[in-house]
């Protein structure tokens, strides 16, 4: 059962059938309402509510991608710690990659957990903050490991390297460029959408006001094909 902009869509196709029933006699001055003009309407609103699906679904791609790519960041850094300590037993480079790893460090929300609730849910969120600081954090550490050349861990401990941290980095990056893009095309379709569907002047809703209008003056069958047009439910809604 559609619902939401796809209802309002289905019923403005309808609208559209309606009057091109034989005997509906629909010929109305303003060219705006014209029979040509609200199929063209119809087609610009079935591709916009069609594209706006399809970049929901991108984004939710994307977002699903950049959290997977962030999943193992607190392990990540702590490994790093690890084997720098190990491979270069440096107590000063120590501290400077502690401070720069306390950075990111925020106080956890206090919360009073519920006894019957299940695990968190995952959202799907693009927190600009969270991620920029923890790539910011991983940027960081590479340029303070990129200073000292004789850190070159090997084995197991390659992807802790300098140049694998680099490496990191740029994927993060492109992870998190990745998620804002989709974001970033989902919203514009959705402001489009919404100048299609709710345009005060020339959205279809307000189409379809119009067409009742000229239906509500007259009479004969016009009448009933007033009554059947205002059957048909249109609301308004957000993104």
């Amino acid at each position: 059962m559609k619902t939401g902009h796809e209802k309002n869509v289905s019923n403005y196709e309808t609208v559209t059938i309606i009057l091109s029933e034989p005997g509906t006699d629909y010929n109305p001055s303003s060219a705006l309402i014209r029979l040509p003009a609200l199929l063209a309407k119809l087609d610009e609103a079935k591709a916009i509510v069609a594209a706006v699906n399809e970049a929901q679904g991108v984004k939710t791609l994307r977002t699903d991608e950049l959290q997977t790519a962030f999943e193992d960041f607190d392990a990540y850094i702590v490994d790093i710690k690890r084997t720098v300590a190990v491979e270069l037993d440096d107590e000063a480079l120590n501290h400077d990659l502690q401070s720069i790893v306390n950075r990111g460090r925020r106080p956890a929300p206090k919360a009073k957990p519920s006894a019957d609730a299940g695990p968190p849910a995952r959202t799907r969120s693009i927190s600009r903050g969270t991620y920029d600081d923890r790539i910011a954090i991983l940027a960081d550490i590479h340029a303070l490991l990129k200073a000292r050349p004789e850190y070159r861990p090997t084995g197991a401990d390659a992807e802790f390297s300098t140049e694998a941290i680099g490496d990191r980095v740029a994927f993060l990056t492109a992870a998190l460029n990745a998620a804002r893009a989709a974001e970033a095309a989902l919203g514009n379709l959705q402001e489009a959408r919404a100048r299609t569907l709710y345009d005060e002047k020339t959205g279809l809703v307000k189409l379809v006001k119009l067409v009742k209008t000229h239906f509500s003056r007259r009479g004969g069958r016009q009448k009933d094909t007033y009554r059947r047009l205002v059957a048909l439910e249109f609301r308004k809604f957000g993104a």
